[in-house]
């Protein structure tokens, strides 16, 4: 299993809780596994999932849901205004409790994400290439002529024009800045990618392209996704299957088709309801609907 999640809860963080993490992370306890008593302020509250190896899975629901909590979690950057507890294995190493160094080699080696908003997640004085390669020379040792290869060929990957391998953020477009961050993400070849709300900034033709050279990159690596979104014409673009989430806990979970088909819950239906009334954030799509399937 690629990724495995039990009990996930996530709440506001206590002070007896960090030291008691501190200590447990110092003599090398564990501190995670078994479920914890849910508090009434609770952002995350007891969510299990599983995402097997190149696997294309959605997580879906509303603003507020807490889809972008459990997103942090993972990736183990939480605020520190929040904890969480319960386990998140990736590959088979827990990430809650682990060491700030263990959790900063598995993000780029194991696992990268791709955000909602690639103008705030590019640096501005760096440019481009710098971007791409720079998870590269983080987690491994290339040199630079190695380093100058691979960003070129990601960026022959996600159809950037090699003349703005010198360019800045700012003088790019919504789309391709996030084919930027889709480049970065990818470059180093991990086994998972969490790509949360990375349409949500983006014209609908713009969504659509972006949506399909993820999912072909993604498939091309025999990678595994972790798909976040409120959108469910989108995640069926992107996904196999998905968990339904409402109020922090999992309202439903099956095959994106079957749920879009026949959803059980109350917000199940309302995000098929809105899915049905709007395509891509207002494009049409009657000519291939038969075929496709905010920081909270």
């Amino acid at each position: 299993m690629v990724l495995h999640v039990r009990n996930l809860v996530i709440g506001p963080a206590h002070a007896h809780s960090a030291k008691r993490r501190a200590a447990a992370a110092a003599s090398g306890a564990a501190t995670s596994g078994a479920a914890a008593p849910i508090a009434p302020n609770a952002i995350v509250k007891g969510v299990s999932l599983d995402i097997a190896p190149g696997e294309r899975v959605g997580l879906i629901g509303p603003s507020g849901a807490g889809k972008s909590m459990i997103s942090r979690a993972i990736l183990g950057i939480l605020p520190s205004s929040l904890e969480s507890s319960g386990s998140i294995k990736l590959g088979g190493t827990e990430v809650i409790g682990a060491p700030d160094a263990q959790l900063a080699d598995l993000r780029g080696r194991f696992v990268s994400a791709v955000f909602q908003n690639p103008g705030s997640a590019l640096d501005p004085v760096h440019t481009i290439a710098h971007t791409i390669g720079l998870p590269l020379t983080l987690h491994y040792d290339v040199n630079r002529d190695e380093v100058h290869d691979r960003v070129l060929a990601q960026m022959d990957a996600v159809d950037l024009p090699r003349s703005l391998a010198g360019a800045y953020p700012h003088e790019l477009s919504g789309g391709q800045r996030q084919r930027v961050a889709i480049a970065a993400a990818l470059i180093t070849s991990p086994r998972l990618i969490i790509a949360d709300e990375p349409t949500t900034a983006l014209d609908a033709v713009v969504q659509r392209d972006v949506v399909d050279l993820l999912v072909r990159l993604v498939d091309g690596l025999g990678a595994s996704l972790l798909f976040i979104t409120h959108d469910f014409v989108v995640l069926r673009r992107a996904t196999t299957r998905c968990y339904v989430m409402e109020h922090g806990a999992i309202a439903e979970s099956g095959e994106t088709e079957a749920l879009m088909r026949t959803p059980q819950t109350e917000i199940g239906k309302a995000l098929v309801n809105a899915a049905e009334q709007l395509t891509l954030h207002g494009g049409a799509e009657s000519g291939d609907a038969e075929g496709e399937a905010n920081h909270e």
